[in-house]
């Protein structure tokens, strides 16, 4: 089943496909191998090429221990801007699940960014823009929420099993509604107006 297609895309999957008569690179993106969700993009180039292998910097988080467990204020407005959005990060708190950090950049990341080791999350405070990916274009905009998942289909039937027993309230995120039989007009119009929908819900009943 194909849910989203963007551009043109041979009738066959796994199949030579050329543009102009250059062949594309094949892109299978998943989690799970062939047997979970996955996409397929094709490339003029190839994705795996490396042009430069640099040296492995180790990161290093500095933990504070307090001497009691009480409230505290995370108060961050006092924070120097600088940097771009990824390497101007500055981590607030952490475990050995997540981290928490801010940025206020001035600048703009001149290369692309991947995080290897896991999903992240950006809450966007004060401005707007671009996101580049592999995907398209993203905008972004005011107390937007960005996410760059790694999620499996379990962890996927986990949140929607969550949802189902109310047991995360999601109904202020939901903008438009949609029945069953026009799923694929709620996908194009969640494509097409990103600015308008925050979440589109389509009703299986």
């Amino acid at each position: 089943m194909r849910y989203v297609s963007m551009g043109q895309v041979p009738p066959k999957r796994h199949t030579q496909f050329r543009e102009n008569g250059t062949l594309l690179t094949e892109e299978v993106m998943g989690y799970e191998g062939f047997s979970g969700n996955e996409s397929i993009l094709y490339h003029l180039q190839s994705p795996c090429r490396v042009s430069e292998v640099g040296e492995f910097t180790p990161r290093t988080l500095e933990e504070w221990v307090p001497d009691a467990h009480t409230h505290r204020l995370t108060h961050t407005t006092g924070v120097e801007a600088g940097g771009d959005t990824v390497f101007g990060r500055r981590v607030l708190m952490f475990n050995s699940d997540v981290e928490m950090a801010i940025a206020k950049p001035t600048e703009e990341v001149d290369a692309f960014y991947r995080n290897g080791e896991g999903d992240e999350v950006l809450f966007v405070h004060e401005g707007e823009g671009e996101v580049e990916t592999i995907f398209g274009t993203l905008p972004f905009r005011e107390l937007d929420v960005l996410g760059v998942s790694t999620c499996s289909a379990e962890d996927f039937a986990e949140a929607v099993t969550l949802v189902a027993r109310r047991r995360a309230w999601v109904a202020p995120l939901i903008t438009h509604e949609y029945a069953l039989e026009e799923a694929p007009a709620a996908i194009a119009f969640a494509i097409d107006n990103p600015e308008d929908a925050m979440k589109v819900l389509v009703r299986a009943g």
